[in-house]
């Protein structure tokens, strides 16, 4: 009786820990993303991403390619906002290739990865 309430209150506290950590992370997404609204228009690049692309692959993408980014508040399309503090027109290759990399491998196509603000 003693061992089973030990064993409940221990999965109690794991619990616990694991939903503050799952809390935490959302905070940290919430913050990165008010950051990256607030940074001016040069230092941003807007991707639209094509139906039948994941979001959330191309997000992964360019967080271990170093940028800072999040989901564009759009209700009627999938996009994505890169944060480049060096400037879009410096970075906008880089996040191309970043982007068109993982369209190859997800078999996305091979047109070209256009930003919002391009013809």
């Amino acid at each position: 009786m003693l061992g089973a309430a030990i064993v409940l209150t221990l999965l109690g506290g794991a619990a616990l820990v694991v939903a503050l950590i799952v809390l935490r992370r959302g905070i940290e997404l919430s913050r990165e993303a008010d950051d990256i609204m607030v940074v001016p228009a040069e230092e941003r690049l807007e991707y639209d991403v094509p139906p039948g692309q994941d979001p959330a692959v191309v997000l992964l993408a360019l967080k271990r390619a170093g940028y800072h980014v999040a989901p564009a508040n759009s209700p009627h399309h999938h996009a994505v906002e890169i944060l480049c503090p060096s400037g879009a027109d410096r970075e906008r290759d880089k996040v191309r290739a970043v982007i068109g990399q993982t369209r190859s491998t997800a078999g996305g196509g091979s047109s070209r990865v256009r930003f919002t603000d391009e013809p």
